[in-house]
């Protein structure tokens, strides 16, 4: 690679600084076995990389356990008068949701060598349309999720967090489906201020963990090569004005096969079952929005 990615880190016409410092703190957890060093590199698989995934599959698949034993007492116990249903929802969709997040865990672990070919392929190819003379640009809307991404990583698990410190028994925390004998949601469950305060750390890197897995799959696995691979089209197309419409040598062509490529890698990396899992992920989550905004 003959342009450095630290000669664009004050470039704004490039994708590339964005790219690697979203990727950077989303993995700052090391669920994902990659680094980045001038380009996107494996890690050898050892105890010491492959632990943090093993713990943070350990942490999604004890909260899916701590949902089931919630319904499973609610379906044995009768309660006067019954539950309303959102309260079900309410619990059931964090459970559904550390479900997706463990086969998302599992599915980036699958695929990471094929992660990996894609991610340098498109910072290589950015790097030389800008090498190039191609338009460079950054669309407003990749900038402004890269900014709901940032925020959201550290707002929101601070904010389970913190309301699991004060509100133990409530859901998404842990210790409202098990652990504690919780007589309702509002209730604290007798904990003793040392566990509130374990329990929050341990919400809080449970839900980084879940931002992390979306953001590297959606943002930095999906979006990221399909800019690239309108930068590619783009340059095509200009340099297809450039030329005169008698002329037979079009060597800047080459740059479509560049494209066919990636897209092979970016079909590689999401294999199946990765987009039947996301829609079915978005539906659930667009149909359990719905349903606490019209009937909460």
């Amino acid at each position: 690679m003959a342009l450095k990615v630290s000669h664009l880190v004050h470039l704004l016409s490039s994708n590339v600084p964005l790219v690697v410092n979203i990727f950077k703190v989303l993995n700052c957890t090391k669920i994902v076995s990659v680094k980045f060093s001038n380009k996107f590199q494996l890690l050898n698989l050892s105890l010491k990389t492959i632990l943090p995934l093993l713990f943070a599959l350990l942490t999604t698949i004890t909260h899916i356990s701590g949902t089931l034993n919630w319904l499973r007492t609610q379906r044995l116990t009768t309660t006067q008068p019954p539950l309303p249903t959102w309260k079900y929802v309410l619990v059931a969709y964090p459970g559904f949701l550390y479900g997706i997040i463990t086969i998302g865990l599992l599915h980036v672990e699958r695929v990471r060598k094929e992660t990996v070919t894609l991610l340098n392929a498109s910072v290589e190819t950015e790097l030389q349309l800008i090498q190039e003379g191609g338009t460079g640009r950054v669309q407003w809307y990749f900038v402004a999720f890269s900014a709901i991404i940032s925020s959201t990583f550290i707002s929101l698990p601070c904010a389970v967090s913190f309301m699991t410190f004060f509100q133990p028994c409530m859901p998404p925390a842990l210790t409202s489906t098990m652990i504690l004998n919780c007589k309702d949601w509002s209730h604290d469950g007798e904990a003793g201020l040392v566990f509130k305060l374990l329990l929050g750390i341990y919400e809080f890197y449970a839900w980084i963990v879940i931002i992390g897995t979306v953001g590297i799959g959606v943002y930095i696995a999906l979006l990221y090569p399909v800019e690239v691979k309108l930068l590619i089209l783009d340059y095509i197309e200009a340099k297809e004005r450039q030329i005169k419409a008698q002329t037979t040598s079009r060597p800047h062509l080459y740059k479509y096969r560049v494209l066919q490529l990636i897209s092979t890698y970016h079909n590689n990396a999401w294999c199946q079952p990765s987009v039947p899992v996301s829609e079915w992920c978005r539906c659930v989550r667009n149909g359990v929005t719905l349903y606490l905004d019209n009937f909460v």
